[in-house]
């Protein structure tokens, strides 16, 4: 009888410990999906903002700044230039953090592959 308790007991502690691992699991993928789709809400005006700009060749002027040409260039005087926006977006071991960020499995979005470097991605 004594046995078949333990027995029983280390069923119970297994399968707690199985569902909690897929408790936090399901707790983070649907954190981590709110977060994105409240990032990628905050961000749509100003990404469809930049988009418009590109289409019509005008510089992009953020809202934040009134959409006043010199108000944006006392902010960007400011800025360390190792900071400030240069055209034609950013380049070399800049751009690789972003590249490197996307490598990591857990940060795209459902159904979004990476291509190998088998694929012709660069490596």
């Amino acid at each position: 009888e004594r046995q078949a308790q333990e027995q029983v007991q280390q069923v119970c502690e297994l399968i707690a410990r199985d569902n909690v691992e897929i408790g936090v699991a399901l707790v983070k993928k649907r954190a981590t999906e709110e977060a994105t789709r409240e990032i990628e809400n905050s961000l749509k005006q100003a990404m469809d903002d930049r988009r418009k700009a590109r289409e019509t060749g005008q510089p992009y002027l953020p809202r934040s700044a009134g959409g006043n040409q010199y108000t944006c260039q006392q902010f960007f005087a400011t800025v360390p230039d190792a900071l400030r926006p240069k055209q034609g977006g950013i380049m070399g071991q800049h751009k690789r953090v972003y590249d490197d960020f996307l490598l990591k499995p857990e940060v795209l979005p459902p159904g979004v592959e990476v291509p190998g470097p088998a694929m012709g991605a660069p490596g």
